[in-house]
């Protein structure tokens, strides 16, 4: 089954960073074909705002940082 993942602003900001993070860049390269910038179901949700995202239910995380 191949992941789909809804990215969060810092993720999808990493590559034009002034100081990109290099982590970031190879999960991006590595994943950009799974990534989707939409709201829907069954999405794993990647920031670096795990935090505030926590509180949320059955909502799969994923910090790339």
């Amino acid at each position: 089954m191949t992941c789909r993942y809804l990215l969060d602003t810092s993720i999808v900001s990493a590559p034009v960073s002034k100081f990109p993070n290099r982590e970031i860049l190879k999960r991006l390269e590595r994943h950009g074909h799974e990534c989707a910038i939409a709201h829907a179901n069954g999405l794993v949700l990647v920031t670096s705002n795990t935090k505030d995202f926590a509180r949320f239910k059955d909502l799969e995380l994923e910090n790339w940082h």
